[in-house]
């Protein structure tokens, strides 16, 4: 039985704030919470609607979003939206097609699920790989490589007694051989660090998310595989993903709304309130989306991708099963626990701050300041 009225408003505004929350703070798992929380709802017995309503639904979910990217607008880059969305359009009507030869198959949902996970092994290994190699950079410590650079460097007690004067060595052997040792460090420079879609390599790699984006969307309804990928390996900012990501979500609102309450005549009077619901609740998460987006840095962002990708495989692998809302239950609470408890193993402590400070000024050469002995006077 299907639930109107305000009670079913209120559940439908609880349900929008959480998927607006994962929506402004990663652009990524809002459609997912909202679904599973629909289906989560007939599971418990109080249906707040069907699948087919959640269509509408989030076409007014959609709506709420407007407010975010109003917030967002500092960050949005055109160059990027544009070599984004225009491939996303096409390649969405291709993969739409593939959906429709293939509805009936549960195989669907669950190749996709297959290849969330596929997803996460790759980025395990790519972060085995990185801490491996920064293992073994940060290991070459020689004095010779710190003196080419530039850096000062320390020997202990060696400094203390060491004499003021240094021995006396020709000055144009020294010079020479500190050229060679600095020509040798600096051979090689690091590559370019972050995402600027005015490099082609970065183009290509937005038109290939613009690409394989539309096409999951069109196939599967949801494009995470494609954005995980992009978001964990493309070295964007954060803050211009979300405002970027959010604003080609809002894009096809009108579409949507078009093809839904015209032509499929989805709309439901007597769930007029669950519709206001879900824009005021998108509308409400948005500021708390924002403070807690502010003050996570980017690692701990890629958490909880990672936990929204570990979700939503877990989803699809359980379709059409008795047990699929409990396992992406617990799959979620799993994922964000890891992710909290590594958010708090990278936190500092307040010893290793207090270390860090003695640290820089021994760095920086300053001796700590004694306090002077009070004299007497006479």
């Amino acid at each position: 039985m299907e639930h109107y009225g305000l009670p079913a408003a209120a559940l439908t505004f609880a349900l929008s704030n959480a998927s607006g929350l994962a929506r402004v703070v990663a652009s990524l798992g809002g459609y997912m919470i909202f679904t599973t929380g629909i289906l989560l709802s007939e599971a418990l017995g109080y249906n707040i609607g069907s699948l087919e309503d959640a269509a509408a639904l989030i076409v007014f979910f959609d709506l709420g979003s407007c407010y975010t990217v109003w917030t967002l607008r500092a960050h949005i880059n055109l160059r990027f939206l544009l070599a984004m969305t225009l491939p996303w359009m096409i390649c969405e009507l291709i993969g739409t097609r593939v959906l429709i030869v293939n509805s009936e198959s549960p195989w669907m949902k669950r190749s996709f699920g297959i290849l969330l996970f596929v997803v996460l092994v790759v980025d395990a290994f790519e972060q085995y790989r990185r801490n491996r190699h920064a293992s073994s950079t940060g290991s070459d410590t020689s004095p010779q490589k710190a003196q080419a650079l530039g850096h000062p460097t320390f020997a202990g007690r060696e400094l203390e007694d060491a004499p003021t004067t240094p021995p006396a060595e020709p000055a144009e052997a020294n010079a020479e051989d500190d050229a060679s040792e600095r020509a040798r460090v600096l051979q090689k420079r690091p590559a370019p660090v972050g995402f600027d879609v005015s490099r082609p390599r970065d183009l290509a790699k937005a038109i290939a998310l613009g690409a394989t984006g539309g096409l999951l969307k069109g196939m599967y309804t949801v494009p995470m595989p494609a954005l995980t990928m992009f978001i964990l390996f493309s070295g964007i900012d954060k803050d211009t993903w979300r405002a970027n990501a959010v604003l080609n979500a809002v894009a096809g609102l009108t579409t949507k709304a078009y093809y839904l309450f015209v032509l499929e005549n989805r709309f439901d009077e007597r769930r007029i309130p669950q519709y206001i619901a879900t824009v005021l609740g998108v509308i409400c998460a948005t500021p708390l989306g924002n403070f807690i987006a502010r003050r996570i840095n980017k690692e701990t962002f890629k958490d909880f991708v990672r936990a929204m990708t570990f979700t939503g495989a877990c989803s699809m692998l359980a379709a059409g099963t008795a047990a699929a809302v409990w396992a992406v239950l617990s799959a979620f609470s799993c994922s964000c626990a890891v992710a909290f408890c590594r958010f708090r193993a990278r936190a500092p402590s307040p010893t290793s701050q207090q270390s860090g400070e003695g640290g820089s000024q021994m760095a920086s050469g300053s001796a700590p300041v004694r306090e002077e002995a009070p004299t007497a006077s006479v």
